[in-house]
């Protein structure tokens, strides 16, 4: 398994023409509010490990986010979480690049949590 830094996902450990490097990309998707997630869990009357079993997630993920040890996530999680909650993912999360933007549009079209 490759070391993985806090916070870095790995996407793949191919070689490149000058040296054999892990690639690395940030996470897709940064919390709006911290505070916004806990809103939308509380107006769900959901706990947060509801909110994680629905979204098919470990408690800690979504724990980790509420309470704000983390800020970011990917985009997969975003809109798992969106989809648990039955809101717009727009509302939770913000893309980080323009790059996720067009990856988040793309998934976003096929979620009905992106549609408001």
């Amino acid at each position: 398994m490759p070391w993985r830094a806090p916070g870095l996902l790995v996407v793949s450990n191919r070689a490149s023409e000058d040296t054999q490097q892990a690639q690395w990309r940030r996470p897709a998707m940064r919390l709006r509010n911290r505070l916004v997630l806990c809103a939308f869990v509380d107006n769900a009357d959901m706990s947060e490990r509801e909110v994680a079993r629905r979204a098919g997630l470990s408690h800690s993920n979504v724990n980790h986010l509420s309470t704000g040890r983390r800020a970011s996530c990917t985009l997969s999680t975003a809109l798992a979480i969106a989809e648990a909650l039955e809101c717009p993912v727009g509302a939770l999360f913000i893309t980080e690049s323009s790059d996720e933007q067009r990856s988040f549009d793309r998934a976003g079209s096929n979620c009905t949590a992106w549609r408001m």
